[in-house]
């Protein structure tokens, strides 16, 4: 005889119950009965854990450096800064150094060479992206432009939001990566798909790239506009949109103009989670041919300088 199924279950809960009581007094884990006749749309969704691992269990590893002391290589940087300040010649310098080998400026040691892929949204590929790697002196052979993302449906611009699968795959095809340039980070969030100035959009977006620079051992720079608020000292909150794009980097560096000389720029340290106060570095704009690269000499700034004061600097060479 096939037993009602509401019968069927208020059995199953009473003989559940007795059960309980008896494991109870004899000390032992209680049991949980389920029955055969219950229906499955009935059941309790699974139990939604919290994972944790004991601190003893992972082991200490050194950090390893893109450019030491300033960009780690599994970390996300950001370089901020006016329009025409020079974000893309520094970028393309950057970029001329890991492809060949060649030193940092200052004494401050060499990248790892390796190949570079590079979104550059704002600049023209061909009559200025092009000749400033030229005139920085890079490998263009390891330089790899990100140009749209291709489907089916036609080309659009690639998503942070949506499309890092596929930036994972060209890592993968290209191979020895080992610096990725995003030009400027805005450009890349979808039409409409990010709310840039919430932390918690931005956040979202940023802890799986975050991910897959520590996955890849490379280093991730990001390209971000200052914004309008010019009484504001402070590097850090000079980045445009959300905060938690700051608070997310683990390096932030702003290029600002020198008070002290008119035809030079700073390379300023906003934040660096990672390493001690490094001096900034001034920079001009030196012609190479009929293009231009940045020409650096080191600078101290004190600890407690904000953008573009002038009081505690002092030369350093």
């Amino acid at each position: 005889m096939t037993l009602d199924p509401k019968v069927s279950r208020e059995l199953a809960r009473i003989k559940q119950q007795r059960l309980g009581r008896e494991t109870k007094a004899r000390g032992l884990p209680a049991i949980a009965l389920v029955s055969s006749n219950a229906s499955t749309t009935n059941d309790r969704p699974p139990e939604t854990a919290l994972e944790s691992t004991r601190a003893s269990e992972f082991s200490m590893r050194a950090l390893r450096w893109f450019w030491p002391g300033r960009f780690a290589l599994g970390k996300l940087g950001l370089i901020g800064g006016l329009p025409d300040k020079g974000k893309g010649l520094i970028s393309a310098d950057m970029i001329a150094r890991c492809t060949t080998g060649a030193e940092w400026p200052c004494n401050e040691g060499h990248p790892p060479k390796g190949n570079v892929i590079w979104f550059t949204a704002e600049d023209d590929i061909e009559d200025t992206v092009i000749p400033r790697l030229v005139a920085a002196g890079a490998d263009l052979k390891r330089v790899h432009i990100v140009g749209m993302t291709k489907n089916a449906n036609g080309t659009r611009m690639f998503n942070l939001a949506t499309d890092l699968p596929l930036l994972e795959q060209k890592l993968e095809k290209v191979g020895d990566v080992v610096l990725v340039i995003i030009d400027p980070v805005s450009a890349y969030l979808g039409v409409g798909k990010v709310n840039n100035s919430s932390s918690t959009d931005v956040r979202g977006i940023l802890a799986p790239l975050i991910k897959l620079a520590e996955e890849k051992r490379l280093a991730i720079i990001g390209i971000m506009h200052f914004n309008k608020k010019q009484d504001v000292n402070n590097a850090m909150l000079r980045i445009a949109d959300s905060l938690a794009y700051v608070a997310a980097a683990r390096h932030v560096y702003v290029i600002v103009d020198d008070a002290e000389y008119q035809k030079a720029r700073l390379f300023v340290k906003a934040k660096n989670n990672l390493a001690p106060d490094k001096h900034a570095l001034r920079f001009m704009v030196g012609a190479t041919g009929s293009w231009t690269r940045p020409r650096y000499r080191g600078i101290y700034l004190g600890a407690a300088c904000g953008v573009g004061q002038r009081a505690c600097r002092s030369h350093c060479n």
